[in-house]
Order: structure tokens, then sequence, then C-alpha cells
């Protein structure tokens, strides 16, 4: 959200609805810390009232997040309550690809290359 620039607009959809909101790592900032639907970080390196959140929600809204272990843990265990699956997901696989790597070469051969 906050790489999106729309920081504002989840601070206002959060205190429209009055929700209780958790954010990661990449999150935090988003909505400030000392604001009072802000609860903390989910996962391991998170607080236990976060990771109740979570695990008793009837809804689980997840914007611009991607869940990995240290948050969800066994996932099998993770919000146990939750049906289906995620809506408006984009596979890892979707993304551009890296180019690969060139072999490295010296400034002698890049030269040459260049001039070719």
């Amino acid at each position: 959200m906050i790489a999106a620039g729309a920081a504002n607009e989840l601070r206002e959809f959060v205190e429209l609805a009055d929700l209780p909101a958790v954010l990661t790592l990449m999150g935090l900032g988003g909505i400030p810390s000392e604001h009072p639907n802000f609860i903390s970080m989910p996962g391991m390196h998170g607080s236990y009232a976060s990771n109740m959140a979570l695990t008793e929600c009837d809804l689980l809204i997840a914007l611009g997040v991607r869940f990995d272990d240290r948050v969800t843990g066994r996932l099998a265990a993770f919000a146990p309550a939750r049906q289906g699956g995620p809506r408006g997901y984009r596979p890892r696989g979707n993304r551009q690809e890296p180019r690969p790597r060139r072999a490295h070469r010296g400034r002698r051969e890049a030269r040459a290359h260049q001039a070719e």
C-alpha cells in the first residue's frame, strides 16, 4: 500500500469501516502505530493480539500482501475458519522474469563486444 501511494486510502478505509488493522513488515507506516485501529505485525515477529485477530477473524481482507511462512506458520493451521482462497491473486510466475545474467567479461572483452 505504501509503494502504491495508497496509505491514506487504507487509513480512510480502516477508519470508515472501523476495522482492526494488522500490518506486515512492508506495510508498517501505512497506518500510524499510535492509531487506535492498529494492532501490530503478524507472525513470529508480531504480537499475540495480531496473530489471534488473524486466527479468529470472520473476514480477512489482505491488500498488497504476501503471507510467507513467518506469518502463517503451518499453513493448515493459519486462519482455520477461512473459506475459499485469495481473490485477485497474481501468482509469482506472472511477474516479469529477470533477465539471465551474462558471464563476467573483462574490460577488453566488453569493449570488443560493444564495437561489434
